[in-house]
């Protein structure tokens, strides 16, 4: 036998009926797949559900307003406007204006799409799905809306301005990274018997945030750190 005529066995760690179930879930055009909204759990979810719940928080009315003329070009233009300005008064220097002008031929319109909090379920109506199969046909969803600014006109400037506000978030007390950054602090601390851990459930926590707070409570701490230096 010749080593050039060898084919290697394949060996899959999926059987056959759970391989072809992927390639029919792959294929179905009446459901979407994607990651949920925490616990790194995939989500198998129906089309229709999923452009449903889009639909709701797109026309609250409140947070989004539809544009009916969509003109990157002009969005850009406004934004070179602005860091044309901001270099002129040097707010940023060279370096900060060559990235945030990012002269590129190709823009597209930022997306949203929504990620399943699955984890908002209540126990019983999980306990039921468990149950009772159809039940699931009755449940909704919610969803945490992302916006992509991918390649988008924005997508730069939201880049330099995340390399400042992030570590200024981090320096707050008040600040956790995540789950297990929250038990570290506890098991550090000593409490009586009779204290008791509080949590709350904020709806839309960042869709709600305002704009000219955030800017307030960041100048002033920028203000702050630059007292101490």
């Amino acid at each position: 036998m010749e080593l050039s005529k060898y084919v290697p066995k394949t060996e899959f760690n999926l059987s056959l009926q759970e391989r072809n179930c992927l390639k029919n879930l792959k294929h179905d055009e009446n459901i979407i797949i994607h990651k949920a909204d925490k616990n790194n759990v995939t989500v198998i979810q129906n089309l229709s559900d999923y452009l449903e719940e889009g639909e709701k928080q797109l026309n609250d009315n409140i947070h989004y307003e539809q544009i009916q003329d969509i003109n990157l070009k002009n969005t850009q233009k406004k934004v070179y406007e602005i860091i044309y300005k901001m270099k002129e008064e040097n707010c940023i220097d060279e370096i900060s204006f060559k990235y945030i002008k990012n002269e590129q031929n190709y823009i597209k319109t930022p997306f949203a799409y929504f990620l399943p909090k699955i984890h908002k379920l209540d126990r019983e109506v999980l306990q039921n799905i468990e149950n009772e199969n159809n039940q699931i046909k009755t449940i909704n969803v919610p969803g945490r809306p992302i916006i992509s600014q991918c390649n988008g006109p924005l997508e730069r400037l939201g880049r330099y301005l995340d390399y400042f506000l992030l570590p200024l978030v981090k320096t707050q007390k008040t600040y956790i990274s995540d789950t297990g950054d929250l038990i570290r602090n506890i098991e550090n601390c000593t409490f009586d018997n009779n204290v008791l851990l509080v949590t709350y459930d904020i709806t839309s926590l960042y869709t709600n945030l305002r704009f000219e707070e955030i800017k307030k409570h960041s100048n002033r701490q920028l203000l702050a750190d630059m007292t101490q230096i």
